[in-house]
């Protein structure tokens, strides 16, 4: 055997320890930044993605709570609550941000049909009405950017 052969697995398994390692880093790093600037958006974002990464959603929760209070506009920051809920399996609550999300034109209806986060609440009853909501949303935005797109050219 060749001694330039390298196992497969072993390759997989150390690329994943290294980013293990470098997530590891970024939420030190970020942590250390939220607790000297708690409002600063860009750190929280950031922090709320890696422990995501390593599925640390009861980590992830309550920054993307904090998220939503600080740019309370933000339609992706109630998407991603509701995600982080919706793995904790807090359906209502998921619900509840979904809708807020939708309601400030979150559109994005194949990410919400195909978003693993969601799993827990597809086959909930209520998930068919957010999905309508979404599409109805996706339409209304395509129409006003082609009424724009109208008025410009005139």
């Amino acid at each position: 055997m060749s001694s330039e052969f390298r196992d497969p697995l072993r390759s997989i398994s150390d690329e994943l320890s290294e980013q293990a390692k470098q997530i590891a880093f970024e939420i030190e790093l970020f942590e250390n930044l939220a607790r000297i600037d708690p409002a600063n958006v860009r750190v929280l974002v950031a922090l709320a993605e890696n422990y995501s990464a390593l599925r640390a959603y009861d980590k992830s929760l309550p920054v993307d709570r904090q998220l939503t209070q600080l740019r309370p506009e933000k339609s992706v920051f109630w998407y991603n609550l509701a995600c982080s809920q919706a793995r904790l399996r807090d359906a209502d609550s998921a619900f509840a941000s979904l809708e807020k999300a939708v309601a400030l034109g979150y559109d994005d209806v194949v990410h919400l049909i195909k978003d693993p986060d969601l799993k827990s609440i597809r086959s909930d009853p209520r998930f068919p009405a957010i999905f309508r909501s979404c599409k109805k949303r996706r339409l209304e935005s395509r129409l006003e950017a082609c009424r724009k797109q109208s008025e410009s050219a005139e």
